[in-house]
Parts: C-alpha cells; sequence; structure tokens
C-alpha cells in the first residue's frame, strides 16, 4: 500500500506527463495540417506523424498509476500485461503508419511540383526534417 504522499505524487506525476503527451500530440497535429495548405516552401518531418500518435503508447503506462491514485496498490498483473501489450501493438502500428505517411506524403509532394532541397533547414536537427521548395530559388542554401 501507498501513503497519501506517495499517492499525490503519483496524481502530480500523472497530471505532468499526460499533459505532456497531450501537448506534444496538439502541436504534432497543428504541423501535419500545415503540410496541406499550399504554400511554396514545405518543411517537412515524419516524426510529426509519429508524435501526434505518441498517446497511443504513452497514455497506457499513465494508467498504471491509477491504481496507486485511487486505491494506494499497483495495478495487476494481467491488467498490466494487457496495457502493455497494447503499447507495444500501438508503437508497431504507428511505426508502420509512419512510413506509410512518409512515402504517400513525398510522392504527394512531388505530384504537386515540388523540389527538394538539399541540406538541412534552418532549426531542425540533422536526418529529422526536409525542406521542399516549389522554386530552387526559395531554398536556404
Amino acid at each position: 500500500m501507498y501513503d497519501l504522499k506517495h499517492r499525490f505524487l503519483a496524481f502530480l506525476g500523472f497530471i505532468f506527463f499526460c499533459l505532456l503527451s497531450l501537448t506534444i500530440s496538439f502541436f504534432a497535429f497543428e504541423s501535419i495540417f500545415k503540410y496541406f495548405h499550399n504554400t511554396p516552401v514545405v518543411t517537412f518531418s515524419a516524426w510529426s506523424f509519429f508524435a501526434a500518435l505518441s498517446p497511443l503508447v504513452t497514455i497506457p503506462f499513465l494508467l498504471m498509476v491509477i491504481p496507486v491514485i485511487a486505491h494506494g496498490k499497483q495495478i495487476s498483473i494481467e491488467r498490466g500485461r494487457k496495457l502493455m501489450l497494447f503499447s507495444i501493438i500501438s508503437l508497431v502500428v504507428i511505426l508502420i503508419l509512419t512510413t506509410l505517411f512518409y512515402f504517400t506524403y513525398k510522392y504527394h509532394l512531388s505530384n504537386r511540383g515540388y523540389i527538394q532541397c538539399q541540406g538541412i533547414p534552418l532549426g531542425w536537427t540533422p536526418g529529422m526534417a526536409t525542406q521542399y521548395v516549389l522554386d530552387e530559388s526559395l531554398c536556404q542554401n
């Protein structure tokens, strides 16, 4: 059994990580929606799609804390296994969907006449994003 102090700390952690996960997902969805605006410059990152769906992996871990908060005891092993299985399956499905989105969106961009710029887009970590433009003079390099 967990005492009141540990239950309160678990509650604070639950709130923090829930808000963090949902905030990351919100901003990822926002960037995905920007991909479909007809702008002359698009900075594309497939990781946005992964981040948008990441709560499917993280929320089950957060659900494991609810019995600690509510009853002061750990989750049952059976429920823990089910939540872990859901998280693992979600992770695999998200990785597959991210890969499909990556290739589909690149095809979509090439059909709309976008050209891939060489180099790293300004403000991005190497390998995390690619910049596409309608006119090569718009590339940052």
